[in-house]
């Protein structure tokens, strides 16, 4: 019987239903997939990427890009994903947590 591929191992878990692959293994406590490599855990969003795409550029993160339609951290669609700098990332995830913290125009317009 032969052995499972890496990516074999990891398409076991995904849930490719909708437009977000979502892994349905194991979750880190801050919600990226993980699974093990040898001895190391290793984040599934990078390998899966790493693997359908290409190696990431020395010195950048992988973002979920939520613009193009992916807002779950354990989603692993290389087409949801890009990579940038800390900095950006960074910038993205501040831009992201002050617009989910504004009300809603329909709450605004009703205390108007």
């Amino acid at each position: 019987m032969s052995r499972l591929t890496l990516l074999e191992r990891i398409e076991t878990h995904l849930d490719k239903t909708g437009d977000c692959w979502l892994w349905t293994g194991s979750l880190s406590h801050n919600g990226y997939g993980h699974i093990h490599v040898g001895r190391t855990v290793a984040r599934v969003h990078r390998l899966v990427y790493t693997l359908l795409v290409g190696p990431i550029p020395r010195g950048l993160h992988l973002d979920h890009v939520e613009e193009w339609g992916c807002t779950s951290r354990a989603c692993c669609n290389p087409n949801h994903l890009e990579p940038v700098t800390q900095a950006e990332n960074n910038r993205r995830a501040a831009a992201r947590r002050r617009l989910r913290a504004l009300p809603a125009r329909s709450t605004l317009a009703a205390a108007a």
